[in-house]
């Protein structure tokens, strides 16, 4: 999935400069484009497939091309800033080695070390965490990499050191409900409203043009590693819909670049309507073919309790999803199996167990 992101930063380029952009704004454009956000994960926990093989390689395809995205990042706007020379070019993505180094080997052993004087007193471990982030993001802007870098790779360091903790959930809680706000709240502030419906108007094809490339890509990628590893065609439409929503890393590293200047406000706006199509078309398709997915070997160790869990999720989600008739016919049938009344569920309908029901279109 990675060498795929690649890919796809590659053919974001070539949009980006067939569009009259530069080299720079281009590479930045493509970078940004390559990550994606995990929006649909939640789906898939709920559907019990979290665990299966092709979900846990697309989450660990996320960690390494955020992070490309972001060294990428810092390096455009580096070069915009400072100029373009090959030995400056050296020098930073030295220095940003070395940065990322101190701060996820340096943060990560400091962490543990204050958690071992002051003990697992909550607060003490929010206020390390929030002390990680206002320290990483300073470091970053000295070495004039943007902040954004700083704050996740702080992240990135003190995952480790505070563990599964309840402080994870608070950390959670004040972004979900104070930062992130804000933070779409100044994104809204720098849309000038009247030059989006313009750039809509008139830079529709660029528009269309990076969404095609996303969407094309996104799944052409999944189809290499499904046939690499022998996925089965579902399993690819499930990686290419949870590798699909662009939000977090790409609007954050967006709004740097046109802050920068690196890119310009008609590639803003067009990453404006690529987040809004792939916000609601991701989790949609992900919803539609997780349901499809065989419970990894796990959820199967968990017992007949874990399977009707799981089994109550799945039915519950096609119901939401597709009006409930066939969802109840799943839930009745699993009942009755689960009881050893194969005869009872028989008369239902087709023999088909809950996790082989068919997701559209009421039977019988």
């Amino acid at each position: 999935m990675f060498f795929a992101g690649v890919h796809l930063l590659l053919k974001l380029v070539l949009v980006g400069r067939a569009f009259g952009s530069g080299w720079n704004a281009s590479l930045l454009l493509g970078s940004l484009m390559a990550s994606h956000t995990l929006l649909a994960y939640p789906i898939v926990s709920r559907l019990g497939v979290a665990r299966s093989e092709p979900v846990v390689v697309t989450i660990g395809a996320t960690i390494f091309t955020d992070i490309a995205a972001l060294l990428l990042l810092a390096v455009s706007i580096s070069i915009h800033t400072g100029g373009f020379s090959p030995l400056g070019l050296v020098a930073q993505v030295a220095g940003l080695a070395l940065y990322a180094t101190v701060v996820l080997v340096g943060f990560d052993w400091a962490g543990k070390r204050y958690l071992q004087r002051t003990g697992d007193e909550q607060s003490n471990q929010f206020l390390f965490v929030l002390l990680a982030v206002f320290l990483a993001s300073v470091g970053a802007q000295a070495i004039n990499i943007d902040r954004i870098v700083g704050a996740f790779l702080a992240g990135l360091a003190v995952n480790d050191a505070i563990g599964r903790s309840p402080v994870e959930e608070k950390v959670q809680f004040v972004g979900s409900s104070l930062f992130i706000p804000f933070f779409f709240i100044d994104i809204g502030l720098l849309v000038d409203v009247p030059v989006f419906v313009e750039t809509l108007a008139t830079e529709l094809g660029l528009a269309a043009a990076v969404v095609a490339a996303l969407v094309g890509s996104k799944f052409l990628a999944a189809l290499g590693v499904a046939r690499y590893f022998r996925y089965s065609w579902n399993d690819m439409a499930v990686m290419g819909s949870l590798s699909l929503p662009q939000v977090a890393v790409t609007l954050a590293a967006a709004l740097a670049g046109v802050e920068a200047g690196v890119l310009s406000e008609k590639l803003f706006n067009a990453v404006i309507v690529l987040m809004l199509v792939t916000a609601l078309l991701g989790p949609l398709l992900t919803e539609r073919f997780a349901s499809r997915m065989p419970l990894p070997e796990a959820a199967v160790r968990w017992g007949a309790a874990g399977r009707r869990h799981l089994d109550r999720a799945r039915a519950s989600s096609r119901s939401a999803f597709y009006g409930g008739r066939s969802s109840l016919r799943c839930r009745a049938k699993s009942r009755f199996a689960g009881h050893g009344g194969a005869a009872s569920a028989a008369r239902i309908g087709p023999a088909r167990t809950a996790g082989d029901c068919p997701l559209a279109g009421p039977h019988g």
